[in-house]
């Protein structure tokens, strides 16, 4: 298998532990050079500073001609009115039922208001562009960029001020092959390669209405045939059968490491509660972080990542059609990766007792966990 630090880069700054900046500015880099066309697939677009510095960018090119095709998911629209600004960028209308709905959701929602100035301006004007497409699917959690069909990122990052203070992944792929390679496993045209290098893994759905979950499958194998470590970076938790072989996987003599959140912004009992059922039943690390994790990464045997869209939740998992790499080999990018990670973790605390974990809502985890079961495909 052929090295791949030629044509995939971490987009994190090289003195500290930050993705969101590099990757922003990437972006940024790109829509002011772009020449034909852009395909951004989104799930949160926030009317916030780098919401609009996106947007500026993105109306500016095609204002030079260039073609964009935007996939905007209609999910997010409740993290977007619901938490910081309670801005979208794209005043999308709703239906009564789903804005009452969210009214109701807030309720459970910590208080993260932020006020602004910001506005719905640039992305009314960007759904009214000629050069545009816009298409507005559901409970689809992607997130990449494609630049002139040359240059794709992807990861977990959206667009949003907030994720400069999170711990994320995001990727640069400078290949128009891997570009083709994404077109065709993201319609199902051939099957996963193991073997390859770098490859794209899905959940997806097909207009005939087959829904295809091939990330948590993977995850499973992986997990299973490890032979060493397991190291998961995470946002959000909840998958029982992804719960169960993290523990057997411990109790077998891996050494399973899980970077959680003290405080995540949502769904932070559950993740409490999972951690506290990892950690009483197995011996796994698990270190908590002060900065919020919004990562979504698995890394096997320090040899073969997994990340990118999908948190280890039931709505990942089993209903949200999602993106993740699957990159393996001793590459350089492996290599900066773990250092990434290892700078991550030092500033982190190891539970040194599972009672640290206990101090968590239990009805609330239940509600959280129905929630996630309730809207699953599975």
């Amino acid at each position: 298998m052929a090295d791949t630090s030629e044509t995939v880069k971490l987009l994190v700054d090289p003195q500290g532990t930050d993705c969101a900046d590099p990757t922003y500015a990437t972006i940024l880099q790109h829509l002011a050079r772009v020449k034909s066309s852009v395909e951004i697939h989104m799930f949160v677009w926030r009317s916030d500073q780098i919401g609009n510095e996106v947007a500026h960018a993105l109306l500016a090119a095609a204002e030079r001609g260039v073609r964009f095709h935007i996939k905007k998911d209609m999910t997010a629209i409740m993290f977007e009115r619901n938490e910081m600004n309670g801005k979208s960028l794209f005043n999308k209308a709703i239906p009564w039922y789903q804005s009452l709905h969210h009214k109701l959701i807030r309720l459970g929602f910590p208080n993260t208001y932020v006020e602004d100035d910001n506005s719905s301006t640039l992305g009314d004007r960007l759904m009214d562009h000629a050069n545009g497409k816009f298409e507005w699917p559901s409970d689809t959690h992607t997130k990449y960029f494609i630049f002139d069909d040359k240059t794709m990122l992807t990861g977990s990052i959206n667009i949003e001020d907030r994720h400069r203070r999170y711990f994320d992944y995001m990727v640069a792929l400078e290949s128009p092959d891997l570009i083709a390679r994404f077109r065709e496993r993201q319609t199902g045209a051939v099957p996963i390669d193991r073997e390859r290098s770098i490859e794209f893994v899905t959940n997806r759905r097909h207009t005939d209405g087959r829904d295809v979950f091939e990330i948590k499958p993977i995850v499973l194998d992986l997990i299973s045939s490890a032979s060493e470590s397991i190291y998961v970076e995470m946002a959000y938790l909840g998958d029982p059968d992804i719960t169960a072989a993290l523990i057997h996987a411990a109790r077998c003599g891996i050494a399973v490491t899980l970077f959680m959140s003290r405080a995540a912004n949502i769904g932070n009992d559950l993740n409490y509660a999972v951690m506290n059922e990892i950690m009483h039943k197995s011996p796994t690390r698990i270190v908590l972080s002060e900065t919020m994790i919004h990562a979504k990464l698995f890394l096997f045997d320090n040899r073969i990542a997994c990340f990118g869209s999908a948190n280890a939740s039931i709505f990942c998992m089993q209903k949200a059609v999602e993106l993740n790499l699957l990159i393996q080999n001793e590459t350089a990018f492996l290599s900066e990766l773990r250092d990434l990670i290892a700078r991550r973790l030092a500033t982190g605390q190891e539970v040194s007792d599972v009672a640290e974990l206990r101090d968590y809502r239990s009805w609330l985890a239940s509600l959280e966990w129905l929630h996630q079961k309730l809207v699953s495909r599975a």
